[in-house]
């Protein structure tokens, strides 16, 4: 969709969303994985201009960092439909968009914002 941005009302219903549902899902693991936060950082990822770059930030043992990636993407994914009819009710467009979660390194955003028209 050239020209498209990402309004402020479904960032904030994105930001929301995730921060709930990693809350509930990261706290009733058999492991001990507490969610420290969720913002949204300046910036964008190259090759997805309209991507929305969250940073999420964990605490867990060391011994199961290597898995806590795993299990925000499994999380987020499981609620995928959840958060589709939650921007669907800020604005029917957001009925045809596709959502997908992956992680980037903080370094690889660049300073512009989401694509605007």
């Amino acid at each position: 969709l050239p020209g498209y941005a990402v309004g402020p009302a479904a960032r904030s219903v994105l930001l929301r969303f995730v921060d709930g549902v990693l809350g509930d899902c990261l706290g009733s693991r058999d492991v001990p994985i507490e969610l420290v936060g969720v913002d949204a950082p300046p910036g964008r990822v190259p090759g997805r201009p309209h991507g929305v770059p969250l940073r999420v930030r964990v605490g867990a043992p060391r011994d199961v960092t290597g898995f806590v990636l795993s299990y925000v993407h499994e999380c987020l994914g499981d609620r995928r439909a959840e958060l589709l009819d939650r921007l669907a009710k800020i604005d029917g467009e957001y009925s045809f968009v596709i959502v997908e979660f992956g992680s980037y390194r903080e370094g690889e955003l660049d300073a512009s914002r989401t694509a605007a028209p």
